[in-house]
């Protein structure tokens, strides 16, 4: 804001055109800029000083003007919780158990409607279904757990009102296409897709699995970008025993052979 005011002439009350300076008590709360605006930073209070030096020194005709200060109080920004659209009412989601832990989707924003950067604090009513961790929610178990997001305030800005929504967790489905977004993987008991049992002759050399078969019917093609990540086949010992096989004794630490 422009600070405004001007030096004037005692005798015939004409401006007298020399420049004001100002000062602020706390540059934190009001800012000097550009020599004749305040500018506001942050809550709190200010005492503003205005002063003018004169022009004796200079051979002018005027001596210094007796400083004025006013007092400048600045009271908290007000802040809500949104969506990170900017949508006024949180969704209630649905997850499934095991899911990744994630970050919901919200923030805290200022009248103007940007981000103010603090950071949200999220509280769960049923631990046993979605657990807390810092920013980020975490399915552990099968049911519905409400969320509720606050936010504090600090020295600039009041405490947000707090908003909240729910989270159903479900039960993985155990088939393949039930995981949205997903294409591609490997079925452990026909890696290539022959539709016939696994074997040694199926994997490449080093024991990395050669072929990956597109099982969703999409014609989606295989990328092999990081193959020493890749799935190895190994044969582990083992003793086969049929009706009339017994073993006594304690069992061995190892087999070979």
């Amino acid at each position: 804001m422009d600070t405004d005011p001007k030096s004037i002439d005692a005798d015939n009350g004409l401006d007298t055109n020399l420049t004001i300076t100002y000062t602020s008590s706390d540059s934190a709360v009001v800012s000097i800029t550009n020599g004749t605006y305040l500018k506001i930073e942050g809550a709190g209070s200010a005492t503003i000083t205005a002063s003018q030096g004169g022009n004796v020194d200079t051979g002018g005709r005027y001596n210094a003007a007796t400083s004025v200060t006013k007092d400048v109080s600045i009271g908290k920004a007000s802040q809500s919780i949104v969506t990170s659209a900017g949508g006024t009412t949180l969704p209630n989601l649905t997850k499934d158990n095991g899911d990744f832990p994630f970050p919901p989707a919200v923030k805290s924003v200022d009248g103007s409607g940007a981000d103010t950067g603090l950071t949200l604090t999220y509280s769960s009513s049923n631990t046993a279904v979605i657990d807390v961790n810092g920013i980020n929610l975490e399915p552990k178990g099968v049911g519905t757990a409400t969320i509720t997001v606050s936010q504090p305030g600090d020295t600039n800005y009041d405490a947000a009102t707090s908003k909240s929504f729910t989270i159903t967790v479900t039960e993985k489905s155990p088939y393949s296409d039930s995981v949205p977004g997903l294409v591609m993987w490997l079925d452990g008991k026909d890696i290539n897709g022959d539709r016939l049992a696994e074997s040694a002759s199926d994997f490449l050399t080093g024991g990395k699995v050669g072929s990956w078969a597109d099982r969703s019917g999409n014609a989606n093609t295989r990328s092999q970008a990081h193959s020493s990540k890749q799935p190895t086949y190994s044969t582990g010992g083992g003793l086969d025993f049929d009706g009339d096989d017994y073993l006594t004794g304690s069992l061995p630490s190892s087999l070979s052979g």
